[in-house]
């Protein structure tokens, strides 16, 4: 395989040469110091950590998502964004981008030191065949139990809620007028304990797409006709509990992580694999603002264009805003932006997001969130230094969750490596762009993620303890 992240750091003097015909002074200012900081961050990795570069896309390597979600979702459009406007923090705001590319990889290296990754055996893994090493009829039945709890919830979620979005769409299919409150009535502003929004967020995010991925290994490993017959109703479940909000991620995120899982298996693109996967994870959100656009805007050239401009543009135009607002309108929170620190303020925990929304939409009773990534928020809190703080210490997090999933697995292409890189995808992916880190690691349920492990790890070690 190319050793892709050496190959770009050889083509640098060449991207030099054709950002600087193609480009004006001003943007092109920007794209040199986004194209340095790459390299940096590549020259950085390429010894020490090849996984968190962009080759590390081929085991769907954490580091390796994060670095290339940021870079497409937040970096590169931010160059669009402060060429556009004309404000004096647009310099914090992109100083703030480009630190990631410094202090991420610094994380990951002292991540490394305190949880030390073999990455000679990362590279065999490049070529390894699945397998699965446990019982089969025990993970069988583990998923029987998992799914026996999602279907509770979901019925507990039917139950509690007064209007089903998903069924008002079929009814009426003038909703659109009201599809946004619908949504923010069915989820965020249900009257009911919090403890139960988690559980159904943890529901739709967590277990409903481990379910799916872990059962389709079982039948990729083992042809058995029940393991199919469960993956079938996992899917099935899976699709109607995270359509009924009528929210755009949750739906494609279970394609997105089906979509991981064939990657991982076949370990190439091509062109026909591209196009389905994009037609699958892309179908729905095209199908739900079709419904909830005004009837005007539904041709197909307004559907993709509003389509790509949320995925492209949004994630960092609404992170603009935060710097915008702080500390401009409103003096730096101190803490008060994450129930990491808001605890210790006399006044609690302050909805940020809620409140850019406000600003932004110029509608101070709006439920609305402008949910950014998580720079947003630590801007909010204490400006530059929490975001360089901060971004340091998100690399060292993320190279502890993926030194777990290696060491569960024991660095083998098994159903622990498989079904975590491949149902959480979306949690270091698109999550990861627009949402702020304790709505990732708690409502999304990431913290999770490595206590499962430590769950499996403890369930292996009992297994070969058994006297047989």
């Amino acid at each position: 395989m190319i050793k892709i992240d050496k190959a770009i750091i050889l083509l640098y003097p060449l991207g030099l040469l054709l950002i600087s015909f193609l480009l004006d002074n001003e943007v092109f200012m920007y794209s040199l110091l986004l194209l340095t900081s790459i390299i940096i961050y590549e020259l950085f990795i390429s010894q020490n950590q090849p996984y968190s570069g962009i080759r590390g896309i081929w085991l769907l390597a954490t580091p390796s998502l994060i670095f290339v979600s940021y870079t497409v979702f937040i970096s590169i459009p931010s160059i669009y964004i402060i060429s556009t406007v004309n404000h004096p923090q647009a310099l914090n705001y992109y100083l703030s981008i480009l630190s990631f590319y410094l202090l991420f990889p610094v994380g990951l290296y002292y991540g490394n030191k305190i949880f030390p990754i073999q990455n000679t055996q990362v590279e065999k893994m490049y070529n390894m065949e699945w397998t699965l090493e446990m019982d089969h009829k025990l993970i069988y039945e583990i998923l029987i139990i998992m799914l026996s709890i999602i279907i509770l919830i979901l019925c507990l979620y039917l139950i509690r809620v007064d209007t089903i979005p998903v069924f008002e769409i079929i009814r009426d299919p003038k909703v659109y007028k009201i599809l946004f409150m619908l949504r923010e009535e069915s989820m965020k502003l249900l009257n009911v304990p919090r403890i139960e929004k988690y559980f159904y967020s943890w529901s739709r995010d967590l277990l409903i797409p481990l379910g799916i991925v872990s059962s389709l290994f079982l039948y990729i490993i083992d042809k058995k006709r029940k393991y199919f017959l469960l993956f079938l109703i996992y899917f099935s479940v899976g699709i109607f509990n995270n359509s009924i909000t009528v929210a755009k991620l949750p739906i494609a995120a279970i394609f997105f992580s089906l979509m991981a899982m064939y990657l991982l298996r076949k370990r190439h693109f091509s062109f026909r694999m591209i196009i389905a996967s994009l037609i699958s994870i892309f179908s729905i959100p095209v199908m739900i603002n079709y419904i909830a656009s005004l009837p005007h805007l539904r041709t197909p050239e307004k559907l993709l264009y509003a389509i790509a401009y949320r995925l492209f543009v949004v994630p960092a135009e609404v992170l603009f805003e935060y710097f915008k607002i702080f500390p401009n309108k409103h003096p730096f929170l101190l803490g008060r932006s994450t129930q990491l620190f808001s605890w210790i303020h006399s006044d609690g925990n302050f909805n940020t997001a809620n409140y850019v929304a406000q600003v932004w939409w110029k509608d101070r009773f709006t439920t609305g969130s402008a949910n950014a990534v998580y720079i947003g928020n630590f801007w909010a809190d204490f400006g530059l230094f929490g975001v360089m703080t901060v971004t340091l210490i998100l690399g060292i997090l993320i190279h502890y969750i993926y030194k777990q999933i290696l060491a569960t697995s024991h660095y083998k292409m098994d159903m622990i490596y498989v079904t975590f890189t491949t149902a959480f995808i979306s949690h270091f992916t698109f999550s990861f762009v627009s949402s702020s880190i304790t709505v990732i690691a708690i409502t999304k349920g990431m913290i999770f993620i490595p206590l499962l492990l430590y769950f499996y790890r403890q369930l292996q070690k009992k297994i070969k303890n058994v006297p047989f």
